[in-house]
């Protein structure tokens, strides 16, 4: 197939309409006079299909590949083709935008044109050593969030019960609040005794501590506390886990994340969890706009 070419920048591209179980590919090379030719091909989304893919863009000499950032069915199709071809992952809203489209255009096609031309900016995509360290910063998050989730329905369960815990302990997963509370699941009633076994600040709070343990628990609630708190102590383990990981991959960038935590109101998590989200390297952003613009 053949079509007329605008302002080219590049001799040969690809264009990567990407989805779950297939990848529509265009082709693209100037064959000069004003002109290009294209090839459109689809292929599956299978390890074998995509390298099958590289070697049909190799076949051309294609240097460029873009696609559209949709969706999560972009990253197989990206670590199969990183490394053969210089890779723009393009944002679907700034890709609508690009003027001149024509209706009978495949999506491919019109990628792999506005590649050529020069008209696409790549949306930033890290090394791979940052790529992995996001799969495990973000599955620590939302581990996080569910002892967060667990937390809160061990409030409701000891409000339900009239005990008034978190009026008086700042943090009720603390040793104490979490000796009381195991005290309770096994059927512990008297508040004195289980004020008796704070520690440290809470107590100086005695007596407010006696009161706001005067509560009832039936039988159910009891039976929760004790699942809730396994909950959180399960949670906590696989969160220290994955600290551990994160904390051996990042060992080579101590001094960065030393800096980082220089931050006021960034505490040493958040420091790998920024470090996981932009990486060591801040060539990709030359101003610190960049930068945030990039983040919002």
């Amino acid at each position: 197939m053949i079509r007329k070419v605008m302002d080219a920048i590049y001799q040969s591209v690809g264009g990567l309409d990407v989805h779950q179980e297939t990848v529509v590919a265009c082709r693209r090379r100037l064959i000069g006079n004003g002109q290009a030719e294209l090839e459109i091909e689809t292929f599956k989304t299978t390890s074998a299909e995509l390298r099958e893919l590289a070697k049909w863009l190799s076949q051309w000499q294609v240097t460029h590949v873009a696609m559209e950032s949709t969706g999560i069915y972009w990253v197989p199709v990206w670590n199969v083709l990183e490394g053969q071809f210089k890779l723009v992952l393009a944002n679907a809203q700034h890709l609508k935008k690009v003027p001149g489209r024509k209706d009978d255009q495949s999506d491919a096609e019109w990628i792999a044109q506005c590649q050529q031309c020069g008209l696409l900016r790549s949306s930033f995509v890290p090394p791979s050593e940052v790529r992995q360290w996001r799969h495990l910063t973000r599955q620590r998050v939302k581990l996080t969030d569910q002892r967060t989730g667990v937390i809160n329905r061990l409030h409701s369960v000891l409000e339900q019960g009239n005990i008034k815990l978190s009026n008086v302990a700042s943090d009720i997963m603390g040793v104490s609040g979490r000796a009381m509370i195991k005290a309770l699941s096994q059927g512990e009633n008297d508040p004195t005794k289980l004020a008796a076994l704070s520690q440290g600040r809470l107590q100086a709070d005695f007596e407010q501590l006696v009161e706001a343990l005067d509560g009832q628990l039936n039988e159910n609630q009891r039976w929760l506390l004790k699942r809730l708190l396994g909950q959180v102590e399960t949670l906590e383990k696989e969160i220290a886990i994955y600290s551990e990981r994160i904390k051996e991959q990042m060992r080579p960038y101590q001094k960065q994340l030393e800096r980082l935590d220089t931050i006021g109101g960034v505490g040493w998590l958040s420091a790998e969890n920024l470090l996981a989200e932009i990486g060591p390297d801040m060539s990709p952003f030359p101003s610190d706009d960049q930068l945030v613009s990039w983040g919002a």
